[in-house]
């Protein structure tokens, strides 16, 4: 179940951005490395505290 809802959202975040879902798993991944977490949790947590200026 859980590799179904990570499928479906990354497809939900390559139509948001137009392009293929390898594409976004690619640069998902690639975030991933440099920013040195190891989930999209923490990489969404990273940008709330960019967006407040931390």
């Amino acid at each position: 179940m859980a590799r179904e809802r990570l499928a479906s959202l990354s497809a939900d975040i390559a139509a948001a951005l137009q392009m293929s879902v390898a594409t976004a798993k690619a640069h998902g991944s690639l975030l991933l490395v440099e920013r040195a977490v190891d989930n999209r949790g923490q990489v969404a947590l990273l940008v709330q505290e960019a967006r407040r200026g931390g």
